[in-house]
């Protein structure tokens, strides 16, 4: 997994490069608050316990569907194309709906059938891999995501993280990276317009230093 890849929207498991130059400065006595370096504004001086204080790096990690060898061994209701091709199953969950979509991303769904509404997500990184998002809207303006890989044959979670959606069109991720027990904050702007934009890196050291910043020229 490259480990400075955003959180996507909840329909979305491909990895788009930033399409941005970059610049990264990094920075030689973590423990100092006021960064002082070129080309960053106040922004780059965020300090993990700043950062932290809204528990924004406490994220729960959400637990993944298993996914079937063939969705169409699945039992529930067969959903078929115009062509005759199976498309979904749809299975009971008492209150919710799991419906196992017969496409490349091996997309799960789980739906409230109270209002039809999709209350958890989860597919592949990479068509037919096994590289697994497992995305959760909790409202409008946040969200959280875990992503799983497979190792010794079994899927654990990787890395889980955080995003948040601002009015002035921009969005903050937090993640947490379990495998190397990294944080990294990445920021965006005018995210309607470009969902893959963005605007500065900052990554921490598990003792919640600052140790690189990266820039991206928009």
């Amino acid at each position: 997994m490259n480990n400075i890849n955003p959180i996507y929207s909840i329909n979305s498991y491909y990895l788009p490069a930033f399409k941005q130059n970059q610049q990264t400065t990094s920075v030689t006595n973590p423990t100092v608050q006021n960064v002082q370096m070129n080309g960053l504004n106040a922004l780059a001086g965020y300090n993990f316990n700043l950062v932290n204080k809204n528990n924004d790096f406490n994220i729960p990690i959400l637990e993944m569907i298993d996914v079937p060898e063939s969705v169409a061994n699945i039992d529930g209701e067969k959903i078929y194309n115009s062509n005759g091709e199976l498309d979904y199953v749809v299975k009971d969950a008492g209150n919710n709906k799991i419906i196992y979509q017969n496409d490349k991303y091996k997309t799960i769904k789980i739906v409230d059938k109270s209002n039809n509404k999709i209350i958890q997500e989860q597919g592949c990184y990479v068509a037919n891999s096994n590289e697994v998002r497992v995305c959760k809207e909790i409202n409008n303006q946040v969200g959280y995501f875990t992503d799983y890989e497979e190792k010794n044959g079994k899927m654990v979670p990787i890395g889980k993280g955080k995003h948040i959606y601002y009015p002035d069109d921009s969005k903050k991720e937090f993640i947490h990276w379990l495998d190397s027990d990294k944080y990294q904050l990445i920021e965006r702007s005018h995210v309607s317009k470009d969902a893959y934009s963005c605007d500065r890196v900052i990554d921490y050291d598990e003792q919640g230093n600052i140790k690189n910043i990266t820039n991206y020229n928009n």
